[in-house]
């Protein structure tokens, strides 16, 4: 079996794996990048083979002169009020802060302003760097996010907005719209894959239908698969695996939405996180008799 690196805290074996020693079905398709590893280790208690083949890669700017001006305007003017979108990007500014020599300063400020959340994933980011949210956004949608700031009188507040590699939304030109004054933050980037020939594979197989289930945790990272399909010529192929039997599981419905906006059944788990959408998944094999039950105590 042949394992790949694909960040700090995941690790996870190729979709090139070795012909001559291709694991039992079924297997299991990991199209992203984050905590890959931790789906292997999850998955591969149970018997599963899982492939990881992220479609984009995450690019992290600890150095970024851009992101270290802004966290300093923002320790030099704290704003009143922090839109927060992402957890991963979330706890990577303050990672980022701490390189700068700026930690302490920053969590001083969050600690003293109204922190807007974009949903559950991210308030749990918050309140593991010992902060609380302000407003979380119900249904983890940016769209929310807009119309509660919307909503508020933001003639001369100060905001700051944390968003990800793929942009805000449009969310930060609207609030400077409303008379704010608004300082943005991109803390890392969407980037190519990593291994573009194992992504190439990996969809390939999928449309060959030797997946029992592929796996998304980012809706741009579902929009990058499904146009990586289409380059390819493979995404109708693939529409009609997931149609006819493979599962297309995603975290939580906004990473779903690329996929339900193609017609794609797809399975989304109570609680958004990557350990219940491994336990989502394993029920499912389970029942068609592909798996065994999860053990219980599996942690998110």
């Amino acid at each position: 079996m042949t394992y790949n690196p694909v960040g700090d805290d995941s690790v996870g074996r190729t979709a090139a794996g070795d012909a001559a020693h291709a694991p039992a079905e079924p297997r299991v398709l990991a199209a992203f990048e984050r905590r890959a590893g931790d789906l292997v280790a999850t998955l591969g208690r149970h018997g599963i083979a899982v492939d990881v083949a992220p479609p984009m890669s995450t690019i992290p700017h600890p150095d970024d002169a851009e992101l270290r001006h802004a966290t300093e305007r923002i320790v030099a003017d704290p704003p009143g009020i922090v839109v927060v979108t992402t957890g991963v990007g979330f706890t990577a500014w303050l990672s980022a802060a701490a390189e700068f020599g700026l930690g302490k300063q920053l969590a001083g400020v969050l600690a003293g302003a109204r922190i807007v959340s974009r949903g559950a994933k991210v308030t749990g980011a918050i309140r593991k760097a010992g902060l609380s949210a302000f407003w979380e956004a119900p249904n983890g949608l940016s769209e929310e996010v807009r119309e509660y700031m919307l909503g508020l009188d933001l003639s001369g507040a100060r905001v700051a907005v944390q968003f990800h590699g793929s942009g805000a939304d449009g969310i930060d030109a609207d609030l400077r719209a409303a008379g704010a004054v608004v300082t943005a933050l991109v803390v890392y980037r969407w980037g190519p894959p990593h291994d573009p020939e194992a992504l190439e594979r990996s969809i390939r197989e999928v449309a060959g239908g030797g997946y029992a289930a592929v796996l998304f945790t980012a809706a741009p990272g579902t929009a990058a698969w499904l146009a990586a399909a289409e380059r390819l010529g493979l995404r109708e192929a693939a529409l009609r695996r997931f149609a006819g039997g493979t599962i297309a599981a995603a975290v939580g419905p906004v990473t779903a939405g690329p996929l339900v906006d193609a017609g794609v059944p797809v399975e989304v788990p109570e609680r958004w996180r990557l350990g219940a959408l491994a336990r989502l998944v394993l029920a499912r094999l389970g029942e068609r008799g592909d798996a065994v039950p999860a053990e219980s105590g599996e942690s998110d």
